[in-house]
């Protein structure tokens, strides 16, 4: 792959790529799911979030104690990191990262997708 020239300040975010089990790529995105237990446990997920720099990009309609978070470059860690400090703490239902998988040509069931 070739090497990008760019300036270290235009970079907003950078990941590493994982290799799953089926040999696909899974990159890791700037996103990050985290489930409280309860609403009354949004404060300790503002105070999580604010201390480790991230953004609270809200939550899911459908799923009201599912939050989405967002890192960037002065985060304090990666989605992966932050997830898994996140959930440590003990104060969350849950938390997961947003692998991204290039299944694109899998996804449906359409002999002519690709034309």
């Amino acid at each position: 792959m070739p090497q990008l020239d760019l300036p270290t300040s235009a970079i907003a975010y950078e990941a590493p790529f994982f290799v799953g089990q089926s040999g696909k790529e899974l990159g890791l995105s700037h996103l990050l799911y985290v489930k409280l237990f309860d609403p009354a446990d949004v404060g300790h997920l503002e105070r999580l979030a604010e201390e480790h720099r991230l953004t609270i990009l809200g939550n899911n309609t459908y799923m009201p104690l599912w939050y989405a978070l967002a890192c960037d470059r002065n985060s304090k860690g990666n989605a992966l990191e932050m997830a898994n400090l996140f959930y440590e703490t003990g104060l969350f239902s849950a938390a997961q990262p947003d692998l991204m998988e290039d299944d694109l040509a899998d996804c449906v069931n359409d002999p002519f997708f690709g034309d």
